[in-house]
């Protein structure tokens, strides 16, 4: 069994440096500050975010993150866009501080508002060799080839997204990443980088009836040497207060067609306050060894603008 967990942290640690290296969240459709910059100041208001998110329930080292995010009202004559996230994200021996401020110009139509947005990003990777994780496997922990002793990694990058959105319908595409900045541990060679992410989302809402809103949305997450992922969402927005949906979530393996099967439930408490609960059933061979994902979404909303009574918020649109 300590073999097994030795191996698992190890695998992790390498799946952190080599694959999909951006957080995954189940509620996207809260959260799009996070992976595309051009939506800074779609709020207009003063939103604050915050995601805990564990993933793999029971499994040792399994992928966690926290994450804060504040996305500014509209400003200089609801032209700019201003934004900020901070967030912790640990798998298996390695744990990454990211943060992140995010500028949006923002061009209005007659009929929807079209944005472009860059990011600036400063992250640090901390990778402990020496924890009493893999310690206990000992002397499992003999290959000459894994690296010992704990690393401290400084890192900045760039990030560019579109984004175009009215009240019934939006679309954008996000590159939170652009460089490939070395994350390679010590001294070693440059073999392990930052990879590149492409976010592409859309969705649209039509009222089924006065009371109940009809919400699909969809995902599509690209990573250099990754297989693509698509998150495909069917949302309700009942009386302007409650929200209930669900995700399938395709790709992420070779090997299998679905991922999960993702429940989200969330409620409009006060005309400020917001707060979203999903659960991912996993649906691949790894399910044997753990009990699902679950991830919080709280969001607190102050100095709108507008004036209406209830509003599923953030906004999704």
């Amino acid at each position: 069994m300590q073999k097994i967990a030795l191996i698992f942290l190890i695998v992790l640690t390498g799946f952190a440096s080599n694959a999909q290296q951006e957080s995954l969240f189940t509620q996207f459709m809260f959260n799009k500050l996070a992976i595309n910059p051009a939506f800074a100041g779609n709020e207009n208001a003063y939103c604050l975010t915050g995601i805990v998110r564990e993933h793999w329930m029971g499994f040792p080292g399994a992928p966690k993150v926290q994450a804060l995010s504040v996305n500014f009202p509209k400003m200089a004559r609801d032209r700019v866009g201003l934004g900020f996230s901070i967030s912790r994200n640990s798998i298996g021996v390695q744990q990454k501080l990211s943060i992140e401020g995010s500028y949006a110009y923002r061009i209005p139509f007659e009929n929807g508002e079209f944005s472009m947005g860059i990011s600036v990003s400063g992250r640090q990777y901390n990778t402990d060799f020496t924890d009493p994780s893999i310690n206990m496997a000992h002397p499992y922990f003999q290959d000459a080839a894994i690296s010992e002793g704990k690393y401290v990694k400084n890192i900045f990058n760039a990030g560019f997204g579109l984004y175009y959105n009215n009240d019934r319908f939006y679309i954008g595409a996000g590159l939170p990443r652009m460089l490939r900045a070395s994350i390679d541990l010590g001294e070693s060679p440059e073999t392990s980088f930052e990879v590149r992410h492409l976010y592409v989302m859309t969705g649209f809402a039509f009222y089924i009836n006065p009371k109940i809103m009809f919400m699909p949305q969809f995902l599509l997450k690209a990573a250099e040497n990754s297989p693509v992922q698509m998150d495909f969402n069917l949302g309700w927005k009942f009386y302007d207060r409650y929200f209930a949906a669900v995700t399938v979530r395709e790709g992420g393996s070779s090997y299998v067609l679905a991922e999960s099967l993702d429940l989200i439930g969330g409620v409009q408490l006060s005309r400020e306050f917001f707060m979203g609960l999903a659960y991912d059933i996993t649906i691949t061979p790894i399910r044997e060894f753990e009990s699902g994902s679950v991830e919080l979404m709280l969001n607190y909303c102050f100095g709108r603008k507008d004036k209406g009574t209830y509003i599923v918020s953030p906004r999704f649109f």
